[in-house]
Order: structure tokens, then C-alpha cells, then sequence
């Protein structure tokens, strides 16, 4: 699990909306969410699905639908977390920095 750092300078109503997208991503086994910052895989199910693909975003949530196609086994933890940076500019386009950019920039109350 991913949380946001604490000197963040994203508004009280994109942060409801990053709650309620963490939320609407959980899954029965945890929280559904893959980041590269977080993510633990044993070498050999790394290679077995050919490792990272060649993608310009996305490569960490690709390369966990391959293990699961794969028959590799997945677990969610919430109980382990990372902390990552809030921006809203990222090097990665439609990376976190770029979801959060759009919370920030939405108009309206809360989803």
C-alpha cells in the first residue's frame, strides 16, 4: 500500500477523491493496488514472465497481470506500506503523478 506524503500540497477535496479510488480498487484478498515502489517478486517468477516489459507506463501493473496469468501466486499487503511522494508533475506519464493531477483539477464535490 501506497500513502501520500504528509507534506503534500494537494487539496482536502483531491484527497477524499485519492480515499475513495483506493477504496473502489479493493479486492477480497487486500488493496488492490500495485506500485513499483512496493512490490516484491522472487526472481524466478520475474524471469518466468520475461521481467518488465518495454512499456513508457504502466510496466509495474503489466508485469502484474502477467504473474497472474502466469499461475504465479500474488498477495496484497496492507499491513506493509511505502510513503511517495504527492506531486502532481511525475517523469512517468499516467503515473500517480498524473491521477493525482486529475483529482486536484476535477471540479465538483467529491466522488
Amino acid at each position: 500500500m501506497a500513502h501520500l506524503d504528509h507534506r503534500t500540497t494537494l487539496g482536502h477535496v483531491a484527497l477524499l477523491r485519492y480515499a475513495h479510488v483506493l477504496d473502489k480498487a479493493r479486492l477480497p484478498e487486500g488493496h488492490g493496488n500495485v506500485y513499483g515502489a512496493n512490490l516484491g517478486i522472487r526472481a524466478d517468477a520475474y524471469d518466468a514472465v520475461g521481467g518488465f516489459g518495454s512499456l513508457s507506463t504502466g510496466e509495474d501493473h503489466d508485469l502484474w497481470r502477467r504473474l497472474g496469468q502466469g499461475g504465479h501466486p500474488r498477495a496484497y499487503a496492507d499491513h506493509i506500506t511505502v510513503t511517495t511522494s504527492a506531486r502532481t508533475r511525475g517523469r512517468a506519464r499516467g503515473g500517480l503523478a498524473d491521477l493525482l493531477d486529475s483529482l486536484e483539477s476535477t471540479a465538483g464535490p467529491p466522488v
